[in-house]
């Protein structure tokens, strides 16, 4: 989408793959059959042809993966930033 701005290979930093997500989440203590509610209706949602062309317009490609496989990935991806800010010494100003 971004024919001019080089990858992350391409300007020199090797190994690093950045992928953005957004998903839906719920306060803790959610009673699990609204989750799931939820979910049937997301997974409706992602299937939606329309919706489906809008994202890919924006090259976004919607899954509809289960909530534990959700929380999974977004424990997955905290640990990893967090050692890169941990390595890379970063800190807020």
């Amino acid at each position: 989408m971004l024919p001019d701005v080089p990858t992350m290979a391409e300007a020199g930093v090797r190994g690093v793959v950045v992928t953005g997500f957004a998903g839906m989440l719920a306060p803790a203590g959610t009673p699990l059959r609204i989750v799931s509610r939820l979910h049937a209706e997301i997974v409706k949602m992602a299937k939606d042809p329309d919706f489906v062309k809008y994202y890919a317009s924006y090259d976004m490609h919607p899954i509809a993966s289960t909530p534990e496989a959700f929380v999974k990935y977004m424990r997955e991806e905290i640990a990893k930033w967090s050692n890169v800010i941990t390595t890379a010494g970063i800190r807020l100003q």
